[in-house]
């Protein structure tokens, strides 16, 4: 345990060995008072596939894991992702004041080629849907052109940011909104 001087903190835990984090949850029931808990893990652990490629392995439709080969695409209709990737970089050739703004989602957004293409105008701000928004909101009153891609189940987080830098600023802000029950764009 480290306590970085802090009586609440405990941790780091291993949250892969089990029985340990029981013990650890067991033994947090008798301290008084709020209790920080800092559990490790690493993503894909266990399974040699999704150690080597975390990326790939994060949203896969069902596979043999037994060879860890993932099904090609059929070949059909290309994904929204794809056709908002392609619109993004088609309309950044022709638009310098375009930029693109995700919360780590690069790769499920679409947003892998724009990424290379653009790399001046691309921006992945980690986990942090509330500073997206602010900073599109930021860039287009410095007169550029924003787009934000935010999964909705994540957009929960910077509804204020939504409600008070950009639309109550009457800011022209577009962001696509993927799996959602409605389709639409913010603006």
């Amino acid at each position: 345990m480290k306590s970085w001087a802090l009586s609440y903190y405990i941790g780091p835990v291993d949250g892969h060995d089990v029985l340990g984090l029981i013990t650890t949850l067991k033994n947090m029931r008798d301290l008084k008072g709020p209790q920080f808990l800092h559990i490790m893990t690493k993503k894909g652990r266990g399974y040699e596939p999704a150690e080597k490629d975390p990326i790939t392995f994060h949203a896969v439709p069902k596979f043999d894991p037994s060879s860890g080969c993932l099904p090609k695409s059929s070949g059909g209709l290309p994904s929204y992702s794809k056709i908002f990737g392609d619109w993004l970089c088609e309309t950044a050739a022709k638009d310098n004041k375009l930029m693109a703004i995700t919360p780590a989602m690069r790769e499920g957004s679409g947003m892998v080629e724009f990424s290379r293409k653009f790399p001046d105008r691309y921006f992945d701000v980690a986990i942090a849907e509330q500073h997206a928004v602010t900073f599109a909101a930021g860039l287009a009153i410095g007169g550029y052109k924003p787009i934000v891609a935010i999964y909705s189940t994540f957009l929960q987080r910077a509804y204020d940011q939504v409600l008070h830098d950009v639309a109550i600023q009457k800011l022209r802000s577009p962001g696509p909104v993927r799996h959602r029950p409605c389709g639409h764009c913010w603006r």
